[in-house]
């Protein structure tokens, strides 16, 4: 990969650091990118990389989530206005969800995607403090297409089996409502029924590693670096997953692995010195805080790596 330009000329915000100002997960972040929803500066070694305008978009669809819309249908209305938002940014736009559907303020009138007018009450307020998934949860519940009108898979042949597309989407709406054992199970389908995917298992191996499951997510992770050597934030996710088990060499091995194929990453910087710090190594921990540092000063992890270099 080349660089034309060095991440510490201009902020960037790997999808790890963006879920960390927002306080939501990574996947989030992940999937709105790879939805269109956000728009990334380069993609390097499969990670996204963003600028803080991406952040702030990012923000107001996380607000959009916590009041009850669910990214699925945020994609879809979006491309319904067309020409009037298709060439703007999320922050551009004086974009409202009603409880219902996103209304554009525009002309003093607030304007649905077909192009009907509706009532400016002005009286909707975020949710912001809800948690995301239990807002998602209670919106998917009132909604008379829920995860369970989705039609199964059949292992023993259909008429008309489900795409691979259509077996993910089904895999996130049974994420976005909290039941990630059907999503796990229908990550699972995916692979048995059109192979080995590498993006498909470090997408399981996430859903595995929230539900507890450490040891399979950690063999899911393995398994995605297998299909893809390159893959490095799976890397970056297996050393974390083993710092956790407390297999700290192994980790180090993990992130020295990640650090060879991308020495801008900053995520792999930082957990790399932690867990440098955690085996006695201080002295090459150091230069891994530094470096961290110099690539991510605004990250929301910025603040411990200076107090542990203020501590040296």
């Amino acid at each position: 990969m080349t660089y034309t330009e060095d991440p510490v000329a201009q902020q960037l915000y790997t999808p790890a650091m963006m879920a960390g100002l927002l306080k939501i997960s990574p996947r989030h972040i992940r999937r709105w990118h790879r939805m269109g929803l956000l728009h990334s500066i380069r993609v390097a070694h499969r990670i996204p990389y963003f600028d803080f305008e991406q952040v702030q978009c990012a923000k107001r669809i996380a607000s959009w989530i916590a009041q009850g819309a669910r990214p699925a249908s945020i994609q879809r209305e979006l491309q319904r206005f067309g020409s009037r938002v298709s060439d703007r940014s999320l922050i551009d736009l004086d974009l409202v969800f009603d409880g219902r559907r996103l209304l554009l303020r525009e002309s003093g009138h607030l304007v649905g995607a077909h192009g009907q007018l509706h009532l400016d009450f002005d009286e909707v307020e975020p949710e912001s403090d809800q948690d995301l998934n239990s807002a998602t949860l209670s919106f998917t519940e009132r909604r008379n297409e829920s995860p369970q009108d989705i039609p199964r898979a059949s292992w023993s042949g259909m008429e008309s089996p489900l795409s691979r597309d259509d077996m993910l989407a089904a895999a996130e709406e049974h994420e976005d409502a909290g039941q990630l054992e059907q999503a796990i199970e229908w990550y699972r389908v995916i692979l048995a029924n059109h192979g080995p995917n590498a993006e498909i298992s470090f997408q399981l191996a996430e859903l595995l590693y929230r539900t507890g499951d450490l040891g399979a997510a950690r063999e899911r992770y393995y398994n995605a670096i297998e299909i893809d050597d390159d893959f490095v934030e799976a890397r970056v996710n297996l050393g974390c997953v083993l710092a956790e088990t407390g297999q700290l060499d192994l980790a180090v091995a993990a992130f020295q692995g990640a650090l060879a194929r991308d020495d801008h990453y900053p995520d792999v910087h930082y957990h790399l010195a932690r867990s440098l710090d955690e085996i006695g190594s201080t002295d090459k921990a150091t230069r891994h805080w530094i470096r961290f540092v110099q690539l991510a000063p605004q990250s929301p992890w910025a603040e411990e790596a200076i107090e542990r270099l203020g501590r040296l």
